[in-house]
């Protein structure tokens, strides 16, 4: 390993900054890879899946920057055709309030979605034989069976799950000792 800076920086010019570039974007790559790993397990047991679009829209991918690269983490980007729009509050929590009407419908009743969690009805508007029950917490029941169909709030508070956060900060933890190696070796020589 040459001792002094003279000689590192005589290495690294005999290298050329081609070599030591492609090393470094290889560790950007696998961390952003590792990133996208960790923020999937994270949503996964973070999260009650129930159709696995929020999972598969994240992505880690390197982009240029000046002055070098950067890993970059996102998630709710198309799959499947759509946007997944819940994504960002997901990840950084908020506050969600009806966007038509005085209630969000809060589905509670099994004959409501598919094995797979996906919504039969487009809304509760379009569920047959429902009677809203304003006293107490107000809700939709069957008319004919008084079956509980869906819980009414004038707005739900969601808290963060970081799982986006969390997986980038996991996959970083290895990245100084990666620096020291791709340097030690392409750069020292050892």
């Amino acid at each position: 390993m040459p001792d002094t800076v003279h000689q590192l920086s005589v290495r690294l010019r005999a290298l050329g900054a081609g070599r030591l570039a492609l090393a470094l974007r290889r560790v950007a790559i696998k961390t952003a890879l590792r990133a996208e790993a960790g923020a999937k397990i994270n949503a996964t047991q973070r999260l009650r899946v129930r159709s696995g679009r929020l999972r598969n829209s994240i992505a880690g991918k390197v982009e240029p920057r000046p002055g070098g690269l950067a890993v970059v983490l996102s998630a709710g980007g198309r799959t499947g055709g759509a946007d997944v729009a819940y994504a960002g509050i997901q990840e950084e929590g908020g506050t969600i309030r009806p966007k038509r009407g005085r209630y969000l419908a809060i589905p509670v009743h099994d004959a409501l979605s598919t094995a797979a969690g996906v919504q039969r009805y487009p809304s509760a508007r379009h569920v047959p034989d429902l009677q809203f029950i304003p006293r107490g917490k107000p809700r939709l029941v069957h008319k004919e069976t008084g079956e509980l169909y869906y819980i009414l709030k004038e707005q739900v508070t969601i808290t963060g799950k970081h799982y986006l956060r969390d997986g980038l900060r996991s996959a970083t933890q290895r990245l100084p000792a990666e620096l020291r190696d791709v340097l030690q070796t392409e750069v020292a020589g050892g």
